[in-house]
């Protein structure tokens, strides 16, 4: 091998990613849908055909959209999470649109919504475990807001208890608008690196 084949050999090429970063479009989605429908299930607003939109447009295509965007960049956190609840929006939709359609008669009975959203709150659990590790602050905020949301949403509908049901609204309503917070802020720090002053 002469000297020309070996420089050839050695040689290595670095790919760069110029895609767009798609967090705060999928964070902005769940933060929106979070905290319309739990304004609603507190009291302040109705559950209407606007906010369904929302939920399977928004929070469940969008998120959708944004984790697989995520995939693309190889990140299969975010990915996960956003593909994930975008779906549990399409299913939480789902549970208010079929018994009005006649395909389905009744809305789910206590202890399925308990141990679905039981389910939710060990998922997000370990989601924040997973920002803890990454150390992002922001995140880690959502995410343990998200998984004691679901933990009261969980301990409301085993028991029945309006006071948990409403507590676990308001957190909700928190919640939603921090996601909503952090996604700006991404977005703000993305138009930041891409326009410096």
């Amino acid at each position: 091998m002469n000297n020309m084949d070996n420089a050839a050999a050695q040689t290595s090429v670095t790919l760069k990613d110029t895609t767009a970063n798609p967090g705060p479009m999928g964070l902005m989605a769940f933060g929106m849908c979070t905290l319309l429908l739990n304004v609603a299930l507190a009291g302040y607003a109705h559950i209407d055909s606007l906010l369904l939109m929302v939920e399977i447009f928004s929070g469940g295509l969008l998120q959708a959209v944004a984790g697989v965007l995520e995939w693309r960049k190889g990140n299969t956190f975010g990915c996960f999470t956003f593909v994930s609840a975008g779906f549990l929006w399409i299913e939480l939709a789902g549970q208010l649109i079929l018994p009005q359609t006649g395909i389905w008669h009744t809305g789910p009975a206590p202890v399925t919504e308990g141990l679905f959203l039981l389910c939710w709150t060990a998922i997000s659990g370990a989601l924040f475990i997973g920002v803890v590790k990454m150390r992002q602050r922001a995140l880690q905020i959502v995410l343990g807001m998200v998984t004691v949301l679901f933990l009261l949403a969980s301990a409301g509908a085993f028991t029945g208890n309006k006071t948990i049901s409403l507590i676990s609204d308001y957190v909700g309503i928190m919640t939603g608008v921090m996601s909503i917070s952090v996604a700006l802020k991404q977005l703000l720090e993305e138009v930041d690196k891409v326009h410096p002053h």
